[in-house]
């Protein structure tokens, strides 16, 4: 495992986060400018056109979000890759091995993924500032897993994230690493950057748009 591996993987890696979240931030602001239409509001940015362009939503994207997804991409590169090393040498590579693939796939949706969403919507959660100033739990009152008698406090948090965000954020996992074990199975080389990207771009991005939209 050469340090210009892990770096393409890093780089890779990052691109990965940071195009999940970009989308995630693009249709957003996409759907809120649909919903202002429907409201007949005006945005006065948008110099009486009734619609945002293409650029005014470009420029709404939170460049800390995204500089987040990307460190965030790099840093969870090497534990991964030293994770793939011992997992592929104690069952095996993947490739035209259906066992091994599909035993890699129930392994990674069974500890991996779990594990890596529960440290992203942690992590997060803690840069904005979710476990220090939990009331932001308040706008989602209406569901009665957060509801804790008026009071909110970290393990309200750490509640929501594991009953309420981790359940969806996991099951559209199976999105990307289904696919990916087949190609596998029916593969004799890893899948190219551009298939992998179009299998976790959107899973990335479901996974960004779950940590706005319910948590911070």
């Amino acid at each position: 495992m050469t340090v210009v591996f892990v770096a393409k993987k890093a780089f890779f890696s990052s691109f990965l986060w940071t195009a999940g979240d970009f989308f995630a931030q693009f249709l957003a602001a996409h759907h809120e400018v649909a919903r202002r239409r429907i409201a007949g509001e005006k945005n006065a940015s948008e110099g009486g056109r009734g619609h945002a362009s293409g650029k005014d939503m470009v420029m709404a994207v939170d460049q800390g979000r995204l500089l987040f997804s990307a460190v965030f991409g790099l840093v969870l590169t090497p534990g991964l890759v030293g994770y793939g090393k011992i997992i592929s040498r104690a069952i095996g590579a993947p490739y035209d091995n259906m066992l091994a693939a599909f035993a890699l796939l129930t392994i990674q949706q069974l500890f991996a993924t779990p594990l890596t969403l529960l440290l992203y919507h942690n992590t997060a959660t803690a840069v904005r500032g979710g476990f220090n100033e939990p009331g932001f739990l308040s706008a989602h009152e209406s569901l009665a897993i957060t509801r804790t008698s008026g009071r909110h406090d970290a393990m309200s948090v750490e509640r929501r994230i594991v009953a309420d965000v981790l359940p969806y954020t996991l099951l559209a996992s199976w999105y990307t690493f289904l696919p990916k074990a087949f190609h596998s199975y029916r593969k004799s080389k890893p899948m190219g950057r551009g298939c992998a990207a179009v299998l976790y771009v959107p899973w990335l991005a479901y996974v960004s748009y779950m940590q706005h939209t319910m948590l911070l």
